[in-house]
């Protein structure tokens, strides 16, 4: 593998922009995707944006992460 992405998303607060997003980025083959800051309960707003817009059920095929802040955001050695 020559290179990664990854997408994320800070402040989402609409479960249906969420799944659209994730739902691309595992469609674009993104390593990873992320939230920071969203603005709903993460069991909820995952569950929402598989139901709403995430047919492809992302999380079962790429990791998912939640960072509370820009600063907490860990990303790969080397990156």
């Amino acid at each position: 593998m020559r290179g990664y992405f990854s997408i994320g998303i800070e402040g989402v607060s609409k479960a249906g922009n969420m799944g659209n997003l994730i739902r691309t980025a595992h469609g674009f083959g993104a390593a990873f995707v992320f939230t920071i800051s969203q603005k709903m309960k993460s069991k909820d707003a995952m569950a929402l944006a598989q139901e709403i817009s995430d047919t492809s059920k992302t999380p079962d095929h790429i990791p998912y992460y939640e960072f509370d802040r820009v600063e907490d955001l860990l990303l790969p050695k080397g990156c």
